[in-house]
């Protein structure tokens, strides 16, 4: 027995002794220069592209396996002027074969992993990449489709089983990407590119070091990860990483990821310190890409959020963006992305619309004097939306604003609360404070099927009109509170669809009413005077009112008013007509009625003298008023004369009595 046991381990041990003498002495009777052009040939064959290792190539097999080479270059396809795709100056790379072996293939240890200068040139033409095509020249892969299911069963099958995985020395430097982009004449360079990791382990924490020059400016990034574990990919892997952008923007990074290999999950914590993304761009040397009505606005911005997620969900919480002197609080979770399912909570405190917005392009002197002629995009046939997506989306949702500035209209507390499945979508409700009025809107927009269906009920409650009109518009002509009710329906998408199948109803109150700009009045009062004012542009007078009320019904787009009246101590006016949304055309009467006594309202006239009524015409951007003589002179000519006792006794004579009408025609004619 002892004697079995000695010659065993004799032959093991000469085993051992004959195996590390072949690994000594093979590489000193091969020639590995020799066959440089069957690897060369090989690669070629495998990539498509040319490739080639002008420089020597080591090979080495104890006590440290090892290979490197120098001056090694891939090529481009043809078709492109630059000749290689990928250069390395050299690599070297070195595992203990020792080790590795005596531990089964269980321990592995790199003692050397460094490639220097190596170049990866990008090249985007219209046509094709030079990134594009790699391996598709390579025969043997399989045709058959029955064959991919089998192909991948066996890659998923694959996995990495070590004890120990060790990197005493990881380093890629003198590094570039250079990316041309042909179509747009654009050239991107990330030069001096570094990484370095020492002392790498799957047994304990990971440093990273690694920085770049993009375009001439320092990017870094440094951290850590890990420990990776035995099992690699498997499990939880923290993470702590910081990134600066050419000085100017400081990015950290610090979380976990668990699974990444298989069913990854993920927690992590973002950090953007303030930043001015103007002077980031600018050091860049880029162009700004947003124009601004105001050019000091997007000169600070900063970010943090919670974000954690998997492949079937995603969520952020804590989530505070800062840009200039605004707020803006986020929380939200996606699922079902196919959908997606949507919910979201907004809050801001403030925010200025009105500088972020493009400034206004106005038209110059030298394009009005060649007669250029602006050409609507109405008059082109337009694409049919798609609403497919939406008819997926699953959302729910609140967004809250402190204030907000837009169109120069100042709006408070907005609260908005919206939701949406299966193609229709609801607000339920708007409401805000607008000049110190009450607004409540609730809508709905049905896009399940091909033509769009929406409604909308608006409730204002006592809206200072004065103020947002002279805000949004820049002219003080209306005074007086607001109070209303609107209840709307349309279908399309497109604005004329919209215009005209617009119908509903409502009714309108305002109190306290001022029309400043025109005297109606003075205008019923005294025919001449106020209306040649008005045609001379002085009319510089206030009209009062103590209320103005109106409801009205809307028809296909089309807006009817036949119960309006005007209040006031000394004069009441009814109106009526219509207003055409489409041909945005106006077409109104107002009746004026001074009053006599005491009392006098609107539906009780009497004591009250009848005056010149008011014809409004013409368009929504250039009304024209005047009086309607021929109704007054029709009216006189009626109370004056025809129920005079004098003209009544002429015709009582029974000769003339059959005259009396055509008399009367005759008379109304010379006045028309």
């Amino acid at each position: 027995m002892k004697r079995f046991i000695k010659w065993c381990f004799i032959v093991c041990l000469s085993t051992i002794v004959l195996i590390i003498a072949v690994l000594l002495v093979v590489p000193h009777f091969i020639d590995i220069q020799h066959y440089k052009p069957v690897i060369e040939k090989k690669v070629a064959e495998t990539t498509g592209r040319s490739f080639t290792i002008n420089g020597d190539l080591g090979f080495s097999l104890f006590p440290v396996a090892g290979i490197s080479f120098s001056d090694l270059h891939l090529g481009n396809p043809q078709g492109f002027e630059k000749k290689d795709f990928v250069v390395i100056e050299s690599f070297e790379a070195r595992v203990d074969i020792l080790k590795l072996i005596l531990s089964l293939f269980k321990d592995i240890r790199v003692t050397r992993f460094i490639v220097n200068g190596p170049q990866v040139i990008l090249i985007q033409k219209k046509e094709l990449s030079n990134w594009e095509g790699i391996g598709e020249s390579r025969k043997g892969a399989p045709s058959d489709p029955d064959l991919v299911p089998e192909l991948n069963a066996k890659k998923s099958e694959f996995k990495i089983s070590v004890d120990s995985l060790n990197v005493d020395e990881f380093s890629i430097s003198a590094g570039s990407i250079i990316f041309i982009d042909e179509t747009t004449t654009t050239k991107r360079e990330i030069s001096d590119l570094t990484l370095r990791i020492d002392d790498f382990s799957l047994d304990h924490q990971i440093n990273i070091n690694c920085s770049a020059n993009l375009d001439g400016h320092t990017v870094s990034l440094k951290g850590s990860m890990g420990p990776l574990g035995k099992k690699i990919f498997k499990g939880k892997i923290p993470f702590d990483i910081s990134v600066m952008a050419a000085n100017q923007m400081d990015i950290k990074i610090a979380g976990s990821v668990v699974d990444p290999a298989a069913a990854p999950e993920a927690e992590i914590k973002l950090s953007v310190a303030p930043f001015s993304p103007r002077k980031l761009c600018k050091h860049l040397g880029f162009d700004f890409p947003v124009e601004t009505s105001d050019p000091e606005v997007l000169n600070l911005a900063s970010l943090t959020l919670n974000l954690k997620g998997d492949l079937n969900s995603v969520s952020v919480s804590k989530c505070l963006l800062e840009i200039d002197d605004s707020k803006l609080k986020i929380s939200a979770d996606a699922k079902e992305f196919s959908k997606p399912n949507l919910n979201f909570n907004l809050e801001m405190d403030q925010i200025d619309l009105d500088r972020y917005l493009p400034p206004e392009q106005k038209k110059t002197a030298t394009q009005k004097e060649a007669g250029q002629v602006e050409i609507k995009a109405a008059a082109f046939p337009a694409s049919k939306l798609d609403y497919t997506p939406l008819r997926k989306l699953i959302i729910k949702g609140r967004i809250k604003i402190g204030k907000i500035k837009i169109g120069n209209a100042k709006i408070k507390d907005i609260d908005l609360s919206i939701s949406g499945k299966s193609g229709i979508f609801k607000i339920n409700p708007l409401t805000l404070n607008l000049y110190q009025g009450d607004v409540t809107t609730v809508g709905l927009v049905d896009v399940k099927n091909d033509i769009i269906k929406s409604s909308l009920a608006l409730d204002v409650k006592n809206l200072n009109t004065g103020g947002l009109l002279a805000d949004t518009s820049g002219q003080d002509f209306l005074e007086g509170t607001l109070n209303t009710t609107l209840n709307l329906k349309t279908r399309g998408d497109a604005p004329s669809e919209i215009k005209k199948s617009l119908n509903g109803s409502g009714e309108l109150n305002l109190t306290n009413v001022a029309i400043k700009g025109i005297d109606i009045t003075g205008m019923v009062k005294n025919t001449k005077s106020a209306f040649t004012k008005i045609m001379e542009g002085k009319e510089e007078s206030t009209t009062k009112f103590g209320q103005i009320f109106s409801s009205f019904k809307i028809v296909d787009g089309v807006l009817n008013i036949s119960d309006a009246g005007f209040i006031s101590h000394d004069i009441r006016l009814t109106a009526m007509g219509r207003a055409d949304l489409v041909t945005e055309s106006l077409d109104f009467r107002l009746e004026p009625f001074l009053v006599e006594k005491e009392g006098d309202t609107n539906k009780d006239r009497k004591g009250s003298k009848y005056l010149i009524p008011v014809l409004i015409t013409g368009n929504f951007s250039s009304p024209k008023f005047r009086p309607d003589i021929k109704k007054v002179i029709d009216k006189e000519l009626e109370e004056r004369l025809f129920e005079s006792s004098e003209f009544k006794k002429f015709f009582k004579n029974e000769e003339l009595k059959p005259m009396e009408e055509t008399t009367k025609e005759i008379l109304k004619g010379i006045f028309k």
